[in-house]
């Protein structure tokens, strides 16, 4: 497997956004290759196909780029933008069925505004339809895919009322025709903004619970 790095800036001017890709392996790193838009706080995915899919960002908002299945190629298409402007928002890739789709929620719009909106994108249709809000805006946060099931972890939204940065609970929703698509509260300990997250085997779960004496 490879890291692949989009675009982003560095502390030398970060107001100046990099027009490159660079690929990260065990051998280490790859020759930079070109990449067409230049933005920050974007979000990428990687399709079943190898593809990779980047979407909007400060600089770029509306916008979506498709890769071909060797990113490192430097071929890059624009696809349909998406029907909201956002950076610093989350992204993720699932089957729907048959049909793979991508998940693009919160974050900022150019002006600045926090977002609750939720949108999806099906590749093979070149197509943007939307989904439910979410229950609060949320920003600097991660979607994570269980199946049919997708769970925002992490991040903040600012309280109108105090202007105070709340942290919430995780929200899920769930994907697929017999389903009832709404978000529901997970609930859960303190909130995180900025979390990383990622999908481990159950057997891991439970290990880690026996070490901690809770199986």
């Amino acid at each position: 497997s490879s890291l692949i790095m989009i675009s982003g800036y560095n502390f030398d001017n970060e107001n100046q956004a990099l027009s490159s890709t660079q690929m990260l392996t065990i051998e280490g790193p790859k020759k930079e290759a070109p990449y067409p838009s230049q933005s920050r706080l974007a979000a990428a995915v990687t399709l079943a196909t190898g593809e990779v899919m980047v979407t909007g960002g400060r600089g770029s908002q509306r916008g979506v780029w498709m890769s071909s299945s060797s990113p490192t190629a430097g071929v890059w298409k624009k696809r349909r933008d998406m029907l909201t402007g956002r950076m610093g928002h989350a992204a993720a890739a699932l089957m729907n069925g048959r049909t793979e789709v991508v998940v693009v929620a919160g974050g900022w719009d150019s002006a600045g505004k926090e977002l609750s909106s939720v949108h999806v994108y099906k590749p093979h249709q070149d197509q943007w339809n939307r989904l439910p809000h979410m229950p609060y805006p949320r920003v600097d946060f991660a979607l994570q895919v269980s199946d049919l099931m997708i769970t925002a972890v992490g991040g903040h939204y600012t309280d109108p009322a105090s202007g105070t940065k709340v942290a919430p609970d995780p929200w899920s929703l769930v994907l697929g025709a017999n389903s009832q698509v709404r978000w529901v509260e997970e609930g859960g300990r303190e909130g995180r903004s900025g979390a990383m997250t990622t999908s481990v085997p159950i057997s891991w779960i439970k290990k880690l619970c026996q070490v901690r004496g809770l199986a």
